[in-house]
């Protein structure tokens, strides 16, 4: 596995446990996972997505390399909930346990790969854990499946300038200010661009109805 993906996944490990030790937990690859493992639970520290953990001591080995029949049944039973059920749970639940939440986006997409709120939603959360490629990703499909969601083009457009892509950024911007003339922060956005490219006048105007906005807006 490349060293920056290892390091990537122990930077975004040390966001998700705050203060607790990195020493607490096991960290290993799984095909081509990272998997982190507290003894409790187990996560992709890349997406935050909570893994099912079928433990080898459970199941009770007959010789190495072979296992035998389960003991008792294994149980992981989740709420019967509709996709949109599952992504007003995030939502809820996203500031005091973001692992959480995420796992809950990732079921309503489990059941509607074309929710397009989930999709952002957590586009946004992978993005804010510096997760720039899953980001990307995510928001890529929001507007692939909606086309005319300006969130969704603004959200394309930041991850872009993070990854110092602006001439990639610049576009998504503006697509966003098409679907959405009100959409204060990409004319901001635009406007810092666009000055920078030297096309001052699309700077100024930008700039301006992005005041004016700012001025309506509460």
């Amino acid at each position: 596995m490349p060293l920056r993906r290892i390091g990537n996944a122990l930077r975004s490990l040390r966001r998700q446990l705050g203060e607790r030790p990195l020493t607490r937990l096991s960290v290993f690859r799984e095909g081509n996972r990272v998997i982190a493992w507290d003894g409790r639970r187990r996560w992709n520290p890349e997406s935050g997505q909570l893994l099912f953990n079928f433990d080898a001591e459970r199941l009770g080995a007959a010789r190495p390399g072979r296992l035998a029949k389960l003991r008792e049944p294994m149980r992981t039973e989740l709420p019967q909930l509709s996709a949109d059920e599952w992504c007003d749970l995030a939502m809820e639940i996203e500031a005091r346990s973001p692992l959480e939440a995420r796992a809950a986006y990732h079921h309503a997409l489990d059941l509607e790969p074309d929710h397009v709120v989930a999709r952002i939603n957590l586009g946004r959360l992978l993005h804010a854990d510096g997760n720039l490629v899953g980001a990307e990703a995510h928001f890529r499909e929001a507007v692939r499946h909606e086309p005319d969601c300006a969130l969704a083009w603004y959200d394309l457009g930041v991850v872009l300038e993070d990854a110092e892509r602006a001439d990639e950024a610049l576009p998504c911007y503006e697509a966003a200010v098409r679907t959405d003339a009100d959409l204060a922060d990409a004319h901001w956005n635009l406007s810092l661009l666009y000055e920078r490219s030297g096309r001052r006048r699309e700077a100024i105007r930008h700039l301006a109805i992005y005041r004016r906005l700012s001025r309506e807006q509460p």
